[in-house]
């Protein structure tokens, strides 16, 4: 779908996809590469840790993503949600809330707050315009 920019996936349950890795791969595979795509929404689906780190993987190569929702997904202490937010070309916001500790860890929280920091397109996000 080439000119697709938003795409709200939230509340669809997609943690049953993600139980068998390769179906929520082929998923996740369709975002890859997709230069239109600006908002995804994927709160509220509980992916766990093996499907954030296939969607976070996926999302990498979405070169056009500048905002996503990935609340309600208990990704837990993937390192994989962090490398995406460190090295991603365009991301700027991200959703990420959990209802509790255990979903996503201190240790989670850092290893984010740190990428947030590293971030590139953040930064450039913020400077001023001459």
């Amino acid at each position: 779908c080439t000119g697709l920019q938003l795409l709200d996936l939230s509340d669809n349950g997609l943690e049953k996809l993600s139980v068998n890795s390769s179906e929520w791969q082929q998923v996740c595979a369709s975002f890859n590469g997709n230069q239109t795509l600006t908002s995804l929404n994927l709160n509220n689906n509980k992916l766990g840790p093996v499907g954030t780190r296939i969607a976070a993987k996926a999302l990498r190569g979405c070169t056009g993503l500048t905002r996503l929702g990935f609340s309600y997904n208990e990704p837990g202490v993937e390192p994989a949600l962090a490398d995406l937010v460190r090295t991603h070309p365009a991301l700027v916001s991200i959703e990420l809330v959990e209802a509790l500790d255990r979903h996503l860890p201190s240790r989670a929280k850092d290893d984010i707050g740190r990428a947030l920091v590293d971030n590139k397109a953040r930064a450039r996000s913020r400077r001023p315009e001459p």
